[in-house]
């Protein structure tokens, strides 16, 4: 099930509120940071890299639906994960991409390469690009800084939302904030991801 938040009930309008508010909670519980300046946080960091490109009121409703609208269970697991992915290293992962695997993981069956396929050599299409975005650290400061921004915009407005501000110009506001996002991460992308298989057949 795909969702619109512009067309939910008023009972998962709330709810989508709720879990916002306890979700911001849970993060500055664990960081000591209040509001907007989680986004200076390891989980904050986390959550909007998670988020990516989406929605992220699309993102924590299928959170909420898979925990059949409970508010503290899904922000529990939400919180779970990103420590999960703060613990285990999955920033490292997909900076790094298949050329990161080692050979002893590869000997495992896990994964295998084919060298070849109808649409490119998956294992060396990126070496250029990807050293040209690694050297540039000047690039990745800025295009980081700008999203930290967006993201502290995106929780100022949607803390407002959440406070029961629902006029037209908040609502208006928080598409925009969310516009703003989408594009600071996709500026911040080639600096912390390198693409896949997927990513080069159009997946």
């Amino acid at each position: 099930m795909n969702f619109v938040p512009d067309n939910l009930g008023r009972a998962h309008i709330n709810a989508l509120k709720q879990a916002w508010i306890a979700l911001i909670d849970a993060i500055s519980k664990e960081t000591s940071l209040q509001g907007k300046q989680i986004a200076d946080s390891v989980y904050g960091d986390e959550l909007f890299r998670a988020v990516g490109y989406d929605n992220p009121d699309v993102f924590m409703l299928r959170w909420l639906r898979s925990r059949k609208w409970n508010v503290n269970t899904c922000v529990s697991q939400i919180m779970e994960t990103l420590k999960w992915r703060h613990d285990w290293g999955v920033q490292e992962l997909i900076a790094n991409g298949e050329r990161a695997i080692s050979q002893e993981e590869i000997a495992t069956g896990k994964a295998y390469f084919m060298g070849h396929n109808r649409f490119i050599p998956p294992t060396a299409e990126d070496e250029v690009m990807f050293n040209a975005f690694r050297a540039d650290t000047k690039g990745k400061a800025i295009a980081e800084a700008a999203h930290r921004d967006a993201v502290q915009n995106y929780l100022s407005v949607t803390l407002q939302w959440t406070n029961g501000n629902e006029n037209g110009n908040i609502l208006s506001e928080r598409k925009k904030v969310r516009k703003q996002l989408r594009h600071a991460f996709e500026e911040r992308s080639p600096y912390i991801s390198t693409r896949t298989h997927y990513h080069r057949i159009g997946v």
